[in-house]
């Protein structure tokens, strides 16, 4: 490698390592010609060309965000039977084109907000806040909605869903439940034998449920 392309290569180190590589690397150039690197420069060289650029990291970094998924945008049928789930329990959507989370719920203001670029389907994440949504308006009907959403799933699943929640360290002992059941019901929004399947569950309900249950129940053929 010659002065230059060595120049080069520093300058695409971080700033921090920049004054060292050179201290180590680049003796003045009227002595670097006579002056032989040692064993341990050259092995430093070695693994200063094998180290990745800034560059190469950029390059990484994009093509991560190019090989992601892109979200599908609703379709105009999708989209109504998502607000008509919300709208069952008396909220309205909001949706946002991005947010740091993927919806977000304001019981204070029946809002539920829906980022469009959601990491999940957008009505999948509507599903998920539905339910909480429940939780926060009658806890005595969550814990049916629950039961109903433990049945989707079957004992066993939601077992297994309850321990992978619970190594993630993100929540308390007592909200394990309520994500599980929040996250099965936005799944089958997204899956239509899943839906019917709470829709089924759910089969008896009155109030608040009875209109969740004909809401889902109209975004299948039940």
């Amino acid at each position: 490698m010659t002065r230059k392309q060595l120049t080069m290569a520093i300058a695409l180190q971080p700033k921090s390592l920049k004054a060292k590589l050179r201290r180590t690397l680049l003796p003045p150039a009227k002595v670097a010609k006579n002056r032989g690197r040692s064993k341990r420069s050259r092995a430093f060289l070695t693994r200063l060309r094998r180290l990745p650029t800034i560059a190469d990291k950029e390059k990484k970094k994009r093509k991560a965000e190019a090989d992601k998924p892109k979200q599908k945008p609703l379709t105009e049928a999708e989209r109504k039977d998502a607000e008509e789930v919300a709208g069952a329990l008396g909220y309205r959507v909001e949706w946002v084109d991005t947010m740091e989370e993927n919806g977000t719920i304001d019981a204070d203001k029946k809002v539920i907000r829906i980022a469009k670029d959601a990491e999940n389907p957008l009505v999948q994440v509507l599903g998920h806040e539905v339910a909480h949504g429940v939780r926060r308006m009658i806890g005595g009907k969550f814990r049916t909605l629950q039961k109903a959403a433990k049945e989707v799933v079957g004992e066993k699943e939601w077992n297994e869903r309850i321990e992978k929640k619970r190594k993630l360290n993100a929540y308390a002992e007592g909200k394990l439940a309520e994500e599980v059941t929040c996250d099965i019901v936005g799944e089958a929004l997204n899956n239509k034998d899943a839906l019917k399947r709470l829709a089924e569950s759910l089969r008896g309900e009155n109030g608040i449920l009875a209109r969740l249950r004909d809401a889902v129940a109209r975004m299948v053929e039940y």
